[in-house]
């Protein structure tokens, strides 16, 4: 990936030089992305149809299909620059004649919340109209960091409950996404990296797919060399024993109440993965529990619920 082009950038340009897409394949993607992305203007008794987008790929690519779709309608293409939170190049196409015509032939409907059944009834129409929704909508995070993160950026909440609804229709992978409000938007989200790696190849774009896996392998592997490198034989006896006596606190509370009967979910999920691995260390263990919970616990969080752990093996008698 070069400098200066973003993770999401590279994922979309892949997507729009893919040759194979099918009639329907395209019509999905228009529906998709002008139910998510088009803003309907009445002037002088007529509609007027604009798409904006900030990926110069992904606009020349609407242009095209809309013009391939539909060759006796008016289009214009134009470009501006914006000032929102950084320098950047806005292209706006601008349907001055057949907006109707287009929303009328794809079934789109700009101020409800549905999806027409006729577009998303096999999965190959399933895979172009979330393509398209990628295209205006989504982003996903680089590999480089260890915040793996992928979405759809919805403004209707009954349109997000619907797009995860279609995306467990799927029947080659279960993805498990889930929704969130972002001040007035809705999320539609997975944070899991195996589900993303799959995700972006769904999407027909492998090469991405490629690279977020080969980038995540090799962060890992150095994280976990750097971890054993760090660890002398000292430390890691130190953090065994600890980890040893943490399981014996445990052992008692399960005797008397059972782990999985504890109030708490975050001394109970910490009780379980504590059983699970007797040699993770805090950071790994804060890690586990930030994925579990999907917001962050730090080192000092994980810390002060082993103290609670240790105050509720103590009022059983140790």
């Amino acid at each position: 990936m070069e400098n200066g082009v973003s993770f999401t950038t590279t994922i979309k340009e892949e997507i729009c030089s893919f040759k194979d897409y099918s009639v329907n394949d395209k019509r999905c993607i228009l529906a998709s992305f002008i139910k998510s992305n088009g803003t309907i203007i009445f002037k002088d008794r007529n509609s007027y149809l604009i798409l904006q987008s900030e990926n110069s790929s992904v606009s020349k690519f609407i242009y095209s299909l809309l013009k391939e779709m539909y060759k006796d309608i008016e289009i214009s293409f134009r470009f501006k620059k914006t000032m929102k939170f950084h320098k950047a190049t806005e292209f706006i196409i601008n349907v001055l004649d057949g907006t109707s015509l287009i929303l009328d032939d794809l079934n789109i409907g700009l101020f409800d919340d549905k999806i027409p059944s006729d577009m998303v009834n096999n999965e190959s129409k399933i895979k172009a109209y979330l393509i398209g929704l990628f295209l205006s909508t989504g982003s996903c995070n680089s590999p480089k960091t260890s915040n793996y993160h992928f979405e759809f950026c919805v403004k209707d909440q009954g349109y997000a409950k619907k797009i995860v609804k279609l995306i467990s229709k799927i029947t080659s992978e279960s993805y498990e996404f889930k929704i969130s409000q972002r001040r007035k938007n809705y999320v539609v989200y997975i944070k899991k990296s195996t589900k993303i790696n799959m995700f972006l190849s769904f999407l027909n774009a492998q090469n991405a797919a490629y690279e977020f896996e080969a980038t995540r392998g090799e962060r890992e592997f150095y994280n976990t060399q750097n971890r054993w490198t760090n660890c002398d034989t000292y430390n890691y006896k130190k953090q065994t024993e600890k980890a040893n006596k943490q399981i014996e606190w445990i052992e008692i509370i399960d005797k008397h109440i059972g782990v999985n009967n504890i109030s708490d979910d975050k001394i109970k999920t910490l009780c379980l993965f504590r059983l699970q691995d007797n040699e993770a260390s805090y950071s790994e263990l804060a890690t586990m529990m930030t994925d579990h919970f999907e917001k962050p616990i730090s080192k000092s969080s994980v810390a002060r619920l082993f103290d609670k752990i240790e105050e509720m093996a103590s009022s059983y008698g140790k």
